[in-house]
């Protein structure tokens, strides 16, 4: 079963790749990487820490100009300013050395490119703890902290949220 938080963000960045060449970090099983390319990425690079997931994508979405690998998010393969856009959906929470993960993406990334990242929010995950609920989570962040964090390795940062509704029928 596909993640709907996963699924919808997406279909939000589709709206951003078209034409560009994108790193998508955290790729899982490749689903996502493929939804970006069928919207119109010239090229996708999905990575995953592990690489039986990667060997996975690879075989059920691997094509040309839809590639996966099996990489840390905190030393990153690639030469610098190479991504017109880098998609990373929750994974900052799972990264000890969270500040080399952003300086990575900071250095693939072209000076006018586009980093997306989501992350539960610590108010609704984890409020007033120090440690976070989920075991897999190293670091949560707040809102403000998160814009404070990202705005020291981007120029522009904007924080949105979104809500997940549980329906019972």
């Amino acid at each position: 079963e596909v993640d709907a938080v996963l699924t919808k963000g997406y279909v939000f960045a589709a709206e951003f790749v078209k034409d560009k060449i994108v790193l998508d970090i955290g790729c899982a099983g490749g689903y996502g990487s493929d939804y970006l390319y069928r919207h119109g990425a010239r090229k996708v690079i999905g990575i995953e820490l592990s690489t039986e997931a990667a060997d996975s994508a690879k075989e059920k979405f691997g094509r040309d100009n839809l590639e996966f690998f099996a990489m840390d998010a905190t030393s990153l393969n690639f030469g610098d300013s190479l991504f017109d856009v880098v998609i990373s959906f929750q994974v900052i929470e799972h990264i000890i050395d969270y500040k080399k993960y952003l300086s990575e993406v900071r250095r693939v990334l072209k000076d006018d490119g586009f980093f997306i990242v989501s992350t539960p929010n610590k108010n609704i995950t984890s409020p007033n703890r120090k440690k976070p609920v989920f075991p897999f989570h190293a670091k949560e962040f707040y809102p403000d902290e998160l814009s404070l964090l990202l705005s020291k390795y981007f120029r522009e940062v904007r924080i949105l949220g979104q809500k997940t509704v549980n329906k019972i029928y």
